[in-house]
């Protein structure tokens, strides 16, 4: 008996890393933005070397670049990734936009952007495209209801580091000016900013 559970134990580990090197040979769909593929190898390996120690990491991508340069693509080719590799539960790619953060009166996004980032915490990669459509200025300060979802964001990402993923992806000024500014703890939870780089024929 003791045998035959070793034997589904290796069987099971080597499924395992069957699917974890299928996925990482999916990346090489992006080999032109070598930069962002190496970086997300490197995580992976980190997390099978330590995982005590990369649960102390925050995880979260900013992907700045041009429409049609594949961030959306990118952003589940990563999220299938990690769920291989065994950092998530999950490997859906969950989209979220202003509609899924942002409430309709004042006071209540705060728990609207909380309820869903914890309700999809196990899932795998959440994904916000256009972040700064969340966190618009108005006479040169953010929205307030922009501004209450950055806050939840923030606490989020802190009381949850290194179990879950977030993406968030749009043009590299805005992005800066408009999103990372909202809140002075957003720029420090997004350590990996990475910039596509535009097709060519």
């Amino acid at each position: 008996q003791m045998r035959l559970d070793e034997i589904k134990d290796e069987r099971m580990v080597y499924q395992r890393c069957k699917s974890m090197v299928a996925a990482l040979e999916a990346l090489d769909a992006f080999h032109m933005h070598a930069h962002i593929v190496d970086n997300v190898v490197c995580q992976v390996s980190a997390f099978l070397k330590d995982t005590r120690l990369f649960r102390s990491r925050m995880l979260n991508y900013m992907l700045v670049g041009s429409s049609g340069t594949g961030k959306t693509s990118l952003a589940s080719a990563i999220g299938d990734v990690f769920a291989h590799a065994g950092i998530f539960v999950g490997n859906q790619l969950v989209v979220a936009g202003r509609a899924e953060l942002v409430a309709s009166y004042e006071g209540q996004t705060v728990a609207r952007t909380r309820n869903f980032l914890t309700s999809n915490l196990d899932n795998g990669v959440i994904f916000i495209d256009e972040a700064y459509g969340i966190t618009p200025w108005q006479q040169g300060r953010a929205e307030g209801y922009g501004s209450e979802a950055a806050t939840a964001m923030v606490e989020f990402m802190t009381k949850y580091c290194g179990l879950y993923c977030i993406i968030v992806a749009g043009y590299e000024t805005p992005m800066r000016r408009y999103f990372l500014t909202t809140n002075d703890g957003m720029s420090r939870r997004f350590p990996h900013k990475l910039a596509l780089t535009d097709m060519v024929p």
